[in-house]
């Protein structure tokens, strides 16, 4: 083919009255350069593809640690890629402290949810809904309760949430507030829980959190290579994240 394609354009450099080795050698570099650039391009491709089958072999063993912590009465629904709303407030601190001191958060808007509703599952049919007024209610009526240190209702608030809204925008966030109190209430297997059912939404910003804290739950738990297993997760899935800092800190720590 390359030689073809070197014999028509010397045919047509004669004809026009370019100098045949001048064509050549340019024609030459330009084939080189395509073949280069070829082969870089299906070096990415090999690569990406690898990246999504490690994050589909990650995700599937996410559902099969949810159900197993359920006792199996949480089916292993598709990954769902919720899209970030507004955040309702900065990144908790390492330990995953809740507290009531520091400003006012912000707040995530039914508008803002509402943008995000028609972000499509990874890998399945399933999308998050808009958040309607009754939710959005709902969602700040339990947030509200995490700012002023009621854990017990904030847990209480954020597991009605879920269960009457297990699907729209607000939900993964909702997930990850209710593990974050049950956390700090020492309720660590129903935090695993809640923690696990972040992790299927695989594009929440809440996501990096929910990993490193399973990660540390599983250390307390005495389960070290598991631990390890959610360190680097974390780390390979969200390199340039907080929660990856504070990941590479506890696996150096552990030596």
């Amino acid at each position: 083919m390359k030689t073809t394609a070197v014999a028509l354009l010397l045919s047509l450099s004669l004809a026009a009255g370019v100098p045949a080795y001048a064509s050549e050698a340019t024609l030459q570099r330009q084939l080189d350069a395509q073949q280069k650039t070829i082969l870089e391009m299906q070096s990415r491709i090999t690569e990406l593809s690898s990246q999504v089958n490690t994050l589909r072999a990650d995700v599937e063993s996410l559902r099969f640690e949810l159900a197993k912590s359920a006792g199996g009465a949480v089916s292993a629904a598709p990954a769902v890629s919720a899209a970030p709303a507004a955040q309702s407030a900065a990144r908790p601190a390492a330990q995953g402290s809740v507290t009531a001191t520091g400003p006012a958060p912000v707040k995530e808007t039914a508008s803002a949810a509402a943008a995000q509703g028609s972000s499509a599952a990874a890998g399945g049919a399933l999308a998050l809904k808009a958040v309607d007024s009754s939710a959005q209610s709902a969602y700040d009526a339990a947030y509200a309760k995490v700012v002023s240190n009621d854990l017990k209702g904030a847990a209480t608030a954020f597991n009605g949430y879920v269960t009457t809204y297990p699907d729209n925008t607000l939900t993964p966030n909702a997930w990850y507030w209710l593990g974050q109190v049950q956390y700090k209430l020492n309720d660590l297997d129903n935090a695993r829980v809640s923690f696990l059912n972040v992790a299927r939404f695989t594009s929440s910003t809440k996501r990096p959190d929910a990993l490193y804290k399973l990660g540390l739950i599983s250390k307390m738990r005495g389960e070290k290579d598991k631990a390890e297993a959610y360190f680097n997760l974390v780390i390979r899935t969200y390199p340039a994240d907080t929660s990856s800092d504070l990941a590479r800190r506890e696996l150096s720590q552990q030596g």
